[in-house]
């Protein structure tokens, strides 16, 4: 989450996890990368399955930029950063179907 899902899709880029979900990460690495150029350069087919998940009116990291990663992406009307520990019926509803998608996400690629 945050900084935390800035480095969940660095894992992810190893290949040496099955699956990451990246809850609205700061991934621009805190404003060093606007254009998410580290991420393009090494998110290709090697990399585990990333699950993006991110609110349309988030401060931290505009959807804009979500939008540019090759990834399963879920972008959220109405909610914003941490949207899954703030109040507000669009971040409730993001938080749960954030949630549902996360447990379909592992069982799909953490099942034996």
């Amino acid at each position: 989450m945050s900084s935390g899902g800035y480095f969940a899709l660095w894992l992810a880029t190893t290949g040496r996890v099955r699956t990451e979900n990246c809850y609205y990460g700061v991934l621009s690495g805190a404003g060093t990368d606007q254009n998410l150029r580290r991420f393009a350069a090494v998110l290709e087919r090697h990399s585990s399955p990333v699950l993006v998940l991110h609110g349309d009116k988030d401060n931290a990291l505009p959807a804009a930029l979500a939008l540019q990663l090759a990834q399963p992406l879920q972008i959220y009307a109405g909610a914003g950063h941490r949207f899954e520990r703030e109040t507000g019926a669009a971040n409730q509803a993001a938080a749960d179907d954030a949630w549902q998608r996360s447990l379909a996400g592992w069982q799909q690629h953490l099942s034996p």
